[in-house]
């Protein structure tokens, strides 16, 4: 990438003369996807239909931060009608901008379904309305985003799910957009989702199957080590966070006589995210493996 993002929306804040112009853009160009149905699109919201490979399901039971910044229209499920409403949303306030020279402030989907109305008086427009929001990108006919009925976000097979679409995230925006425009929900979800303390979550499989991101291996650790315990991933519970990782990890190496990175059918893991150590004692960083220092407990 030949420059990061951020300095690309500062170059475009200089010219556009209004430093919202960067959350406006992504809102309607990639969260929105530009309102084109093609789920595909790495960062709009809609692409999250793909979810537990059922199609036009959602992925339900998300945490709380991710519900807080990507559930446009309130009915606790992130899909099409958030993607379709939130680049409806940004396209008036472009609009807005046309006329007046100035964005209107960074809107949270709260502080929307609170206060479309307000904002619709305040600027002469008419911001759609949030509640039962059903509207599809492009030319797909409006259709209720619908959960999935055997995956959930709260069990192991659901992490997969989340990860994937927060290291979309982390890939088109980078860290730096969170940090600087949602300080609050970078923190909650590093603290989830970052197994290596690196700042950014990576879900990345080569074309080879070697596992190059450090939230895949840790995910494909957690899922497999689980089955070879005989659980089912679809229906039990992920209690394994960034924060206790090494514990996780520490406690997996003990329980078992085969290497964890072995339990992997069909991928190459170069080595563990990082060494477990006793719970007692802080994990020490391999170095090279992945990159990232290992996340300390307080």
């Amino acid at each position: 990438m030949p420059k990061s993002f951020l300095r690309f929306i500062k170059e475009e804040e200089q010219q556009q003369g209004d430093p919202l112009f960067g959350w406006w853009f992504r809102a309607k160009n990639t969260w929105g996807g530009d309102s084109s149905n093609n789920n595909t699109l790495t960062g709009a919201l809609g692409g999250v239909q793909t979810w537990g490979g059922a199609p036009y399901t959602n992925l339900p039971n998300l945490p709380q931060p991710m519900l807080d910044l990507y559930d446009w229209n309130g009915d606790g499920i992130v899909g099409d009608n958030d993607q379709e409403l939130i680049f409806q949303i940004s396209e008036i306030a472009f609009q807005i901008y046309e006329q007046t020279g100035e964005f209107p402030p960074i809107m949270t989907p709260a502080d929307y379904q609170q206060n479309w109305e307000y904002y619709s008086e305040l600027y002469g427009v008419d911001f759609p309305d949030p509640n039962g929001f059903i509207e599809n990108p492009g030319s797909n006919a409006p259709r209720a985003d619908e959960p999935n009925d055997f995956l959930s976000g709260t069990s192991i097979a659901g992490l997969r799910g989340i990860l994937e679409f927060m290291s979309g995230q982390f890939t088109v925006f980078g860290a730096e957009f969170f940090q600087e425009y949602h300080p609050e929900f970078y923190e909650q979800i590093i603290a989830l989702y970052d197994y290596d303390g690196d700042g950014t979550i990576d879900f990345t499989v080569n074309q080879d199957n070697e596992i190059t991101g450090a939230e895949s291996a840790a995910f494909f650790l957690i899922y497999y080590y689980y089955i070879s315990r005989g659980f089912n991933p679809l229906d039990t519970e992920n209690t394994v966070t960034a924060e206790n990782y090494n514990d996780f990890l520490y406690n997996a190496t003990r329980l078992t006589d085969t290497p964890l990175q072995d339990l992997i059918p069909g991928y190459i893991l170069p080595g563990l995210p990082f060494r477990p150590t006793p719970p007692d004692q802080p994990p020490e960083s391999p170095g090279g493996d992945f990159g990232g220092s290992a996340p300390i407990r307080p």
